[in-house]
């Protein structure tokens, strides 16, 4: 992992005036993402009960929300950057923006859709029309799709139909209130029979937030970035540290309250709003560090775009392999035998279902060239 983020990395220098001026622009961002996919998979793999306790893997255990907030950010700024640089940019946005997460989602979908079908895991009409349509999710790490095309419709009729931006903007922030706020008093709900649900579980909304926080990035970006520039030498170190401390506080956080804390015996709510409280800002202190890092050094090369290339599509599917190969008829004890397996079978069906999903996208949008994809986080 360090040997692909770090082949071909460009020094800006330590001069005031040394920065790289695109450092948000679409290709960089997709190699940093593309980075961030490739730890989604070894995130998730610490999961497992294989690799939970794992003690070279426990630093993976709670870093996904910080990975996801980097897509959710991106995705955010993207869709603003977007709306002020090209001419009539809502029009057809919707036929664009959702094309390029559903059609990933629903070829994925479907490969799941046939294992269940063959495994006769679906025991009802209701279950199989759930599963088709997405209601019931046969893999629950495409909640972040649901989640993104939400996110995408209220910015298309806000932008759209409200005359002026700055109530939109306020929209979007009232949004995302209720959207946390729903989202969190909704629970877990572990004991439904047909699959997760909409909206149920922290990782519905903890990370949220980031796609408005890269709204406002691309909205006051030229101030933001005169300002950076001018104090970059205090404020990375300072929001790198601050990012440190909240880290471990947010960690310390869900070890004594805990997301989790209604199957204790308590309703929890308390404990989920305290949770938030500490993870949110820590997650944008993470991507402000990173952003940052990125202004003076570029991470780019043949291997972190073509995992930026493929990021949708790695994390939708990686989960069909993690339980793949956790299965007892693999058998598999082997820790580094594990993990090799689940990126050697990621990767390559990855990139297939990628090349098949941009031939569909490309039918659907008529476009020769793909829209950007955003990712996931």
């Amino acid at each position: 992992f360090s040997f692909i983020l770090t082949f071909g990395i460009k020094f800006a220098g330590f001069k005031e005036q040394g920065w790289h001026e695109d450092f948000l622009s679409l290709k960089n961002t997709k190699a940093i993402q593309g980075f961030m996919a490739l730890l989604i998979v070894i995130h998730h793999l610490s999961q497992t009960d294989l690799l939970r306790n794992n003690p070279y893997l426990i630093w993976c255990n709670d870093i996904g929300v910080l990975l996801v907030g980097i897509f959710l950010f991106c995705s955010g700024y993207g869709v603003i950057k977007s709306l002020n640089t090209k001419e009539d940019y809502l029009k057809g946005f919707l036929k664009t923006r959702l094309t390029s997460v559903l059609i990933p989602f629903y070829t994925m979908n479907s490969i799941f859709l046939v294992i269940a079908i063959v495994t006769k895991s679906i025991a009802s009409p209701l279950d199989f029309i759930g599963n088709v349509t997405g209601i019931f999710l046969l893999n629950d790490h495409s909640w972040y799709i649901f989640a993104i095309v939400l996110f995408y419709l209220v910015f298309y009729l806000l932008f759209k139909f409200v005359g002026n931006e700055g109530i939109a903007f306020t929209g979007m922030g009232i949004f995302f209130i209720f959207y946390i706020t729903l989202s969190l008093l909704a629970g877990h709900g572990l004991t439904q029979p047909h699959g997760p649900l909409w909206f149920q579980g922290e990782w519905w909304y903890n990370t949220s937030l980031l796609f408005f926080v890269g709204m406002v990035v691309a909205k006051f970006e030229k101030p933001i970035i005169s300002f950076v520039k001018k104090t970059y030498y205090f404020l990375l170190p300072l929001i790198f540290i601050s990012f440190i401390l909240f880290y471990f506080k947010n960690l310390y956080m869900l070890r004594t309250y805990s997301y989790w804390a209604e199957f204790s015996g308590v309703p929890g709510i308390r404990e989920k709003w305290l949770c938030l409280t500490w993870q949110i800002p820590t997650i944008i202190l993470f991507v402000f560090t990173v952003i940052l890092i990125t202004m003076k050094f570029q991470f780019r090369n043949v291997v972190l775009d073509f995992f930026g290339s493929i990021c949708i599509e790695l994390y939708l599917i990686h989960n069909l392999f993690i339980l793949l190969f956790s299965s007892p008829s693999f058998n598999i004890t082997n820790n580094i035998l594990y993990v090799l397996l689940v990126y050697a079978g990621s990767i390559p069906l990855a990139t297939l279902l990628h090349f098949i999903n941009q031939k569909l996208i490309n039918l659907v949008v008529k476009k020769k060239k793909s829209p950007s994809t955003p990712n996931p986080n």
